[in-house]
């Protein structure tokens, strides 16, 4: 009996030392699915030939959260090693298969459970430690990403001081974070990006023909950038890549008045004809073009009235200043307002768009009344031509061509200027200055400048 036990193993023996020479043997029967032990897509696991299942073959499990590619690699750390790597999924047969000192990739694979064998031929065989990589490619890399994978959907960035940090992952399908850089003006932009992970990239969009890179040591810097929308990718760059990374910005103003011509500046102030003037105009921030100075110079004391009025859009913030001095701070006109000018001189008005976004039309006129005038009611209003009759003619100081400011109500306000056409003793005609001859039938008197 203990003889055939023996003669039994014998023969075990001798046909698996055959074995070993035949061309194909792979060494004892392994269940690899048996064997596998958990491998993460992206992180390398350490493994080694033989162990203890195996003296030629080591298997992973991988779990695959989506449907992708495979690929997988093996790298020895003996120089005379050559490992191959064979992906299986719930069949028999391998479904890639990689040659030593090549990975292996499938084609796109649905979710779920794949094992990868690391193995090296049972006649070759070697002693040796490797590190194992299985990478994730997703059909979507951005199947995650959120509502900012793409333009629409990105997140401010402030363009002066900003400062934001978040994370990409290609292969945990958060691969793309668009940033959304909004410049209060034309100026210089300058972004720092710095990234914590492997192959991370960053490009702004918008300020050229194409994307332009920003690099992570010099980053990037524009002059003379115009005002608008501007937007910075993030993004990993293939499977395995990902990492946390931060952007960080600083904006410097360019020259508010580049684009507004000589009027920005209160040396070429737009001047304002006496007694009366009326001026459209547009102020715009982000244009550098932020404001627009007028002057009115008198030479006699009175009374300037003033009119602002924004004509375009509801709701802009423009802003118009009345300066008695060149280096006061002004006071704000807001509708209309008459202002009391005690010496001759220059004065001035200052539209502005005063911060990031205001832009706008507006409406300014402008009516004098000096302080020496006579002062006549009106008995009787033509209206083609639109003439005036006022009691008030050559006997009172009245003369031809005077100036003249046209008031209504019992606490007078003016509402046009005028200037006399002709004069007689006790009466004269004056004509209205404003079009459409918009003069109310009562109560209305004519202030004469002698």
């Amino acid at each position: 009996m203990k003889i055939a036990v023996r003669a039994v193993a014998v023969s075990f023996l001798a046909a698996g030392t055959a074995c070993s020479h035949m061309a194909g043997y792979q060494g004892p029967a392994y269940d690899f699915r048996k064997s596998a032990v958990a491998a993460e897509p992206g992180k390398r696991s350490e493994g080694a030939l033989p162990n203890g299942d195996s003296e030629n073959r080591f298997a992973y499990r991988i779990e695959l959260p989506a449907k992708g590619t495979l690929i997988a690699s093996a790298t020895p750390r003996n120089g005379a090693a050559r490992l191959g790597v064979e992906i299986y999924g719930g069949g028999a047969k391998p479904i890639a298969r990689g040659d030593a000192g090549k990975s292996a990739e499938t084609g796109q694979l649905p979710p779920g459970t794949y094992w990868a064998v690391v193995s090296e031929p049972w006649s070759d065989r070697v002693e040796t430690g490797f590190s194992f990589l299985a990478l994730f490619k997703p059909a979507d890399p951005d199947q995650l990403s959120g509502a900012f994978k793409v333009r629409s959907g990105a997140r401010d960035l402030p363009a002066e001081n900003g400062s934001v940090s978040d994370r990409v992952d290609y292969s945990g399908m958060k691969r793309t974070n668009y940033w959304r850089i909004d410049t209060p003006g034309e100026g210089t932009l300058k972004i720092a990006f710095e990234p914590q992970g492997n192959d991370l990239a960053a490009e702004i969009e918008g300020a050229g023909a194409a994307p332009q890179a920003i690099d992570p040591a010099a980053g990037y810097e524009k002059k003379d950038l115009p005002a608008g929308e501007y937007y910075v990718r993030v993004y990993a760059k293939g499977p395995g890549d990902a990492g946390s990374y931060r952007l960080s910005t600083v904006f410097e103003p360019g020259d508010p008045c580049k684009n507004a011509g000589p009027p920005c500046s209160r040396e070429g102030a737009e001047e304002l004809k006496l007694p009366q003037d009326s001026k459209v105009g547009d102020v715009d921030f982000k244009k550098a073009k932020q404001r627009h100075y007028y002057r009115a110079s008198v030479k006699e004391r009175g009374r300037l009235t003033i009119a602002f009025k924004v004509l375009e859009p509801r709701g802009s913030k423009l802003q118009a200043v009345f300066l008695r001095t060149p280096d006061g701070a002004g006071d704000r006109i807001v509708g209309t307002a008459t202002k009391e000018i005690d010496a001759p001189g220059d004065y001035f008005i200052e539209v502005t768009a005063p911060a990031t976004g205001d832009f706008g039309r507006y409406a300014l006129q402008t009516t004098w009344q000096p302080a020496n005038y006579v002062s006549g009611e009106v008995v009787e209003l033509g209206r083609n031509p639109c003439l005036l009759t006022v009691q008030a003619g050559t006997n009172q100081g009245v003369r031809a061509g005077a100036p003249c400011t046209i008031v209504v109500g019992t606490n007078p306000a003016a509402i046009d200027s005028c200037v006399v056409d002709q004069a007689y003793p006790n009466l004269c005609k004056v004509r209205p200055l404003g079009t459409g001859c918009r003069i109310p039938n009562q109560n209305v008197k004519v202030q004469i400048s002698q």
